[in-house]
């Protein structure tokens, strides 16, 4: 873990830093409505992340971190699927280059975040000889 941070504290750290990151693209391409598009997509992929890693650290056992990460996935897949198609619904204006492409960018990003976070919770096994 870095220095004794909670997995969701260093979640929420990659989430503000991807966010800040892709500010700048984000204006230039869509204007405010890219600025929008970006922020839902970075709430979108953060919440069930920060679900998931609130599950693990609570309830799974180290050595299960294989299944946090397929629980996280399935979760992270089915929120964001509903975000869709709720985002569609309320802001039809947000299209491709506002909200998609940011949401595929987030999604990615979080994933790893959140994987790598549930890797670093396994202590190494050691073979039998």
């Amino acid at each position: 873990m870095i220095s004794g941070l909670g997995g969701r504290t260093v979640l929420i750290g990659v989430a503000a830093a991807l966010w800040a990151l892709a500010a700048g693209p984000a204006y230039l391409i869509g204007a405010g409505s890219g600025i929008e598009g970006l922020t839902y997509a970075v709430i979108v992929c953060l919440i069930p992340g920060y679900l998931a890693l609130e599950v693990a650290e609570r309830s799974l056992r180290a050595d299960r971190a294989m299944m946090g990460m397929l629980v996280g996935m399935g979760v992270r897949m089915a929120f964001v699927l509903i975000a869709v198609l709720v985002c569609q619904q309320v802001r039809p204006d947000l299209q491709l280059k506002e909200f998609h492409i940011w949401l595929v960018v987030a999604y990615m990003v979080m994933l790893a975040a959140e994987t790598g976070l549930l890797l670093s919770k396994r202590k190494p096994t050691s073979p039998t000889a």
